[in-house]
């Protein structure tokens, strides 16, 4: 390591340097400091090493890059993240994007941690299913009854269009008790089965994008 920084090869150099920074990384502006090397020859030399996979530019605009081994070793910690959130909570899928990047806030910009978590799932090491994070393999644990109702929720709430029941009747004509019904209904929320617009009121996705578009057109007309 010492040797690379004293030497006069780029390549090694650079890395190395990104290598120290760790979560700081380093961003172009900074190549003089850093290394010696202007911002050009900085930006080329880089832009070789990320793509032989040893460094990740996780801001293009500000040219900001970490070191693989700074990549992995957030994996590892997203990976422990999401695994203990499943052990926690096997009826659930995953954290979403915000719950996630919510780790990592204090070392990184909401950009930056969008294009790790792209990167970390392109390489396998988390997976995204409609806007949920989670393992690679992992199956949520809704027991059979549980999610019988919560489909029942859903339904009848899909069922009653732009005017679904509120959250005590919707439980009444479900003929579920309170507890379970705001566990199931929160459940669905969190799996973007539903959307809660208020405390006590949902409804299904496609219904909300409905009610907007009634509005769209209505204020274009008007």
């Amino acid at each position: 390591r010492l040797k690379a920084l004293a030497g006069r090869e780029p390549e090694p150099l650079v890395e190395q340097v990104i290598l120290l920074q760790a979560t700081r990384g380093v961003r172009t502006v900074e190549a003089g400091i850093r290394t010696g090397l202007t911002a050009a020859r900085f930006a080329q030399v880089a832009g070789k090493l990320a793509s032989q996979g040893h460094i990740f530019q996780v801001d293009p605009e500000t040219g900001k890059f970490v070191h693989q081994q700074t990549l992995q070793r957030i994996a590892r910690f997203l990976e422990r993240v999401l695994g203990d959130y499943h052990r926690a909570n096997p009826a659930r899928e995953g954290l979403t994007r915000p719950e996630l990047a919510g780790k990592l806030s204090l070392l990184f910009s909401e950009k930056e941690v969008g294009r790790m978590l792209g990167k970390l799932v392109k390489d396998g090491s988390l997976a995204l299913d409609k806007q949920i994070y989670r393992l690679p393999g992992h199956e949520r644990q809704v027991p059979g009854q549980q999610a019988a109702l919560m489909e029942k929720l859903v339904e009848t709430i899909r069922a009653g269009g732009l005017q679904p029941l509120r959250r005590t009747l919707l439980l009444e004509a479900c003929a579920i008790d309170e507890k379970t019904g705001i566990q199931l209904l929160n459940l669905a929320a969190h799996e973007q089965q539903l959307v809660r617009v208020k405390a006590d009121l949902y409804y299904t996705p496609e219904v909300l994008e409905d009610i907007r578009q009634r509005l769209r057109t209505y204020l274009a007309e008007h």
